[in-house]
């Protein structure tokens, strides 16, 4: 499969939301377009310039192609469970496989040693100068309290389903042991 390249640049993100019709799609849409909730010292996820996607009018027409053929989007998604971590990892695969300037190398990739689980990769990736790169992918759903510890931007005040979890013990372990 060929894919095209659009690069002049344009960082708009002026698109219609309402013109796409498949929910695949729209869910895609909102991934390039979602700010990350924190930010790190570490690379986060490609930047639309580098999913070769960073001028507006491209980046529309590539959508509007696979919203007019979502069925490209079956092998990634067509059985996909319904925990939105996982729909998640399904929407980024499906995006790093298909953009024009990614291609996706492997997922869910268990590394061991010496009969020694070491960990998991959740992606790996190859970029357009042809490098592997190795993306780690999270989304919680954090409820914000209106009273709490600190200020309301306090990362302790949005705490998880069954109030077990928090945004800053998520960070504290994702900052630590990730």
């Amino acid at each position: 499969m060929t894919h095209s390249r659009c690069a002049d640049g344009d960082t708009t993100d002026r698109y219609e939301w309402d013109s796409l019709t498949h929910p695949w799609v729209r869910d895609l849409a909102w991934l390039l377009h979602a700010p990350d909730l924190v930010a790190t010292a570490y690379a986060g996820r490609p930047t639309l310039a580098e999913l070769g996607l960073e001028n507006s009018a491209c980046r529309q027409a590539w959508l509007r192609e696979l919203d007019m053929a979502p069925e490209r989007l079956e092998p990634y998604l067509g059985e996909c469970p319904r925990r939105l971590g996982l729909y998640h990892e399904r929407l980024w695969h499906a995006l790093l496989d298909l953009a024009p300037a990614t291609r996706l190398l492997a997922t869910n990739l268990v590394l061991h040693a010496h009969g020694r689980t070491l960990g998991e990769l959740d992606l790996l990736y190859v970029d357009a100068q042809g490098r592997p790169v190795h993306l780690e992918l999270a989304i919680k759903y954090y409820l914000g309290l209106r009273d709490g510890p600190g200020d309301a931007r306090d990362p302790a005040r949005w705490i998880g389903t069954g109030c077990a979890d928090s945004l800053a013990r998520k960070l504290h372990h994702t900052l630590r042991h990730q």
